[in-house]
């Protein structure tokens, strides 16, 4: 009888526009959400079972003019400024570049090529490197040390030297399987030791050595003294950190271009995301509006009513209540529906992008889902409020 009473059903057919309004700007605020949250797992490397947590930047400083060759000066980092440079806001690990200050030739003689040429080695802290073979060790009595090789550097050959010079390129497997003669330091205190190739680096371009082959040849092949890094590896956990950005750019710091492809990212992120997030307000204040209009509308239609049923003894409070659980299965409905749409765009995004090599979650996170249940909660709060108030007046 009381449904028959206050909730007639003339109106239910216009109220579509509001509900479906509603759903789109639910689904659309929670996608703003999606690709935000995607963005920073992708920086994190959360869901990337080969990176450690973070991205890594090589940083050097700018080389200054000088007139004359003679007076260049090298570009050095000094403690003070890797102190200050590790302790920003974001910066999880930092690591130095240790070149070889010793001379180094490698060759390779062949059935139909030998080769020989000047070369240069550095090494970085194990932490650093990327697909880190199990081999990656050198001791004081090895006669075999060995060596990682940029990807960048084997691209360079295989479509730059190779073609130019009338030799064959070579594939990885190819390149692991040669021994090299790695000859360090001239004259009589030249001393030779087997090289091979056991793993390339897609992050660091350069050619590295064990930390503890550098050390050896440092001390006993070197007549400079240590010197203070030149180059710097640093971890960070949002590159495009407007805050980092700016520190490396008032110091004149040059790095490589990851940094500015995930700026360029960011902006793109921002920008999506601020244009949704704008839309989905003004779709759910727009739904919002018409919604509560409806229930106003209900109330006036049953005003006679109400006030009869209050007469025989029915409280408002009742009444509100029974006139507000309606509502709360319609809006129930709506969150539903906006819920599994978000799975599935999650499901759908997540796949794109993975021939991007970037990984998120397959699954929409908790910020997702904390959002839905306050837009849920929200709708309740001022639906709620309607009825309490339009059933008292």
């Amino acid at each position: 009888m009381l449904r028959k009473l206050l909730l007639r059903r003339q109106g239910n057919k216009r109220m579509w526009p509001a509900l479906i309004a509603l759903c789109m700007g639910t689904v659309l605020m929670l996608y703003a959400i999606i690709l935000w949250t995607g963005f920073r797992d992708v920086l994190a490397g959360k869901y990337k079972n080969e990176s450690i947590d973070g991205t890594y930047l090589s940083i050097s400083k700018e080389i200054p003019q000088q007139e004359k060759l003679t007076e260049q000066k090298p570009a050095l980092f000094t403690n003070s400024e890797i102190r200050a440079l590790s302790g920003l806001p974001g910066v999880q690990d930092i690591g130095m570049f240790t070149p070889g200050l010793f001379p180094v030739e490698v060759s390779f003689t062949g059935k139909d090529s030998k080769f020989s040429t000047s070369l240069f080695i550095e090494a970085v802290p194990d932490r650093f490197i990327d697909n880190k073979p199990i081999d990656w060790y050198w001791q004081y009595n090895s006669t075999e040390v060995p060596v990682i090789v940029s990807t960048e550097f084997m691209n360079l050959y295989n479509y730059g030297y190779a073609p130019n010079q009338g030799v064959p390129q070579l594939t990885k497997g190819t390149i692991r399987a040669l021994v090299f003669n790695l000859k360090v330091d001239t004259g009589v205190y030249a001393e030779e030791f087997n090289a091979r190739v056991v793993g390339f680096s897609d992050r660091i371009s350069s050619i590295l050595v064990p930390e503890s082959f550098i050390s050896f040849g440092n001390r006993y092949y070197s007549a400079a003294k240590k010197i203070q890094p030149s180059r710097l590896i640093v971890r960070v956990q949002d590159p495009s950190d407007e805050l980092f950005v700016q520190y490396l750019e008032e110091r004149k710091y040059v790095t490589n271009n990851e940094l500015l492809r995930w700026n360029r990212m960011r902006t793109v992120v921002y920008t999506a995301t601020a244009g949704m997030g704008l839309l989905a307000v003004i779709l759910l204040v727009m739904g919002v509006m018409v919604f509560l209009v409806f229930a106003e509308l209900a109330i006036a239609n049953a005003k006679q009513n109400l006030q009869l049923l209050v007469q025989i003894g029915y409280s408002p409070r009742f009444l509100s209540r029974f006139m507000f659980v309606r509502y709360f299965f319609i809006l129930l409905a709506v969150m539903l529906v906006a819920g599994v749409a978000v799975i599935i765009a999650q499901v759908r995004t997540a796949k794109a992008i993975l021939p991007l090599n970037m990984h998120i979650a397959t699954f929409p996170t908790w910020e997702v889902w904390a959002a839905l249940v306050l837009i849920f909660v929200v709708l309740l709060v001022l639906v709620r409020t309607v009825i309490v108030r339009g059933v008292k007046n």
